[in-house]
């Protein structure tokens, strides 16, 4: 019927000492890490709600949240004009582990429904329990069920609704969100591409983080061989090298810092990266930097653990480049599908894919792209 949703501060633990803290923490994952489809695409949630968040209106749709109060709440006249004012916003009301204080008789006018814990009103208690809530209109949950005779008894008691370790265990929810420091380089990518950008002020913000700066000059004068002395300098690499491929080497250091995610993952983007600029300027799609840096960043998804419905929000991508990475639409969303389809083929299948797609240029870029990125891994000594 629902699922409630419970913070953890790690896989077991519900102890936590800032209960608005822990309600802070379950809403923003919902909404930005995980999802709320992917929570529950159809039935509502049910969020535990401190005085402070009962007093404010809950950031989740009223059609998708039955909000919890729990036991430990001080109640009193403004907490009662609180719940009032959420229902006429909506949302319906559950009151937890409930106990009989008259201080609690407004709330339970207003509640939807009541959660009785059968491990604190055992046998002929819990009975008396339903029986004093004979005239309540809402619906009765019994909850901590752990044993196939304390759900019988209690259906015979008159519980329409059941929770507990006996019916399912409760599953750990994670996402990876985009790390703070990839956010910060994909942030720089894009003003590195933007015509209007201040290219010194830029490398002076990138002087500031010594291992971008190693790293970013390591690249430049491996990829520069044909330059006449050594880059020695971040402001060099600008005017020798330009901001747009300074952009690209920016996002690609963006990528290594990702933590706990397969190497292989970088030489893929790498690949995917080169093939869809190439059929970019070959086929006069979009623009060829920003074919680029969306093949590079198109196995963000998988590197991360998280949808793209999550990662979105918190990029700082282009609207043609976010839109292709999230739905596949547009002429990038297009050429990114079509070189996705022709590498998943490329040993069997690929000139099919080809023929169907029209771009008489893939097959060679497609190759173009795996030699350019071998040279890259090999250039940055990333094991693969």
């Amino acid at each position: 019927m629902a699922y409630e949703v419970l913070y953890r501060c790690n896989a077991s633990s519900a102890e936590f000492e800032d209960g608005d803290a822990a309600t802070a923490r379950v809403l923003v994952n919902i909404l930005t890490e995980i999802g709320l489809d992917q929570i529950s695409c159809s039935k509502p949630l049910f969020i535990n709600c401190t005085r402070y968040f009962l007093d404010h209106e809950p950031l989740l749709p009223p059609d998708r949240c039955t909000l919890e109060i729990l036991e430990t709440v001080t109640v009193d006249q403004e907490m009662v004009d609180a719940v009032a004012r959420q229902r006429r916003l909506g949302y319906k009301i559950a009151l937890d582990d409930f106990e009989f204080h008259k201080e609690w008789d407004p709330l339970l006018k207003l509640a939807d429904y009541v959660k009785v814990d059968v491990r604190q009103h055992p046998g002929e208690r819990l009975r008396d329990a339903v029986e004093r809530l004979r005239d309540f209109p809402g619906t009765l949950v019994a909850e901590k069920i752990e044993t196939q005779q304390e759900l019988d008894y209690c259906r015979t008691l008159g519980f329409t609704l059941f929770q507990g370790y006996y019916l399912r265990r409760p599953e750990t929810l994670v996402a990876r969100a985009a790390p703070s420091n990839l956010v910060a380089l994909v942030s720089l990518s894009q003003q590195l591409m933007d015509q209007n950008s201040d290219a010194a002020a830029i490398a002076q913000a990138i002087q500031g983080d010594v291992t971008l700066t190693y790293r970013l000059l390591r690249l430049a004068n491996s990829a520069m061989t044909g330059s006449r002395k050594p880059i020695d300098s971040v402001r060099q690499a600008v005017c020798i090298a330009g901001t747009n491929l300074l952009a690209r080497w920016v996002a690609l250091l963006g990528l290594l810092r990702i933590e706990n995610s397969p190497s292989d993952y970088v030489e893929i983007a790498l690949h995917r990266a080169r093939t869809c600029e190439l059929v970019s300027r070959a086929e006069r799609i979009g623009v060829p930097d920003q074919a680029y840096i969306m093949g590079l960043l198109s196995l963000l998804d998988g590197m991360l653990d998280s949808p793209w419905e999550a990662l979105i929000p918190s990029l700082p991508l282009s609207e043609e480049i976010a839109a292709a990475l999230a739905t596949r639409k547009g002429p990038l969303g297009h050429l990114l599908a079509t070189v996705e389809s022709y590498e998943a083929f490329s040993s069997k299948g690929a000139d099919q894919v080809w023929e169907t797609s029209g771009f008489a240029s893939l097959p060679g870029a497609f190759w173009d792209g795996a030699a350019y990125a071998h040279r890259m891994i090999r250039s940055l000594q990333i094991p693969t």
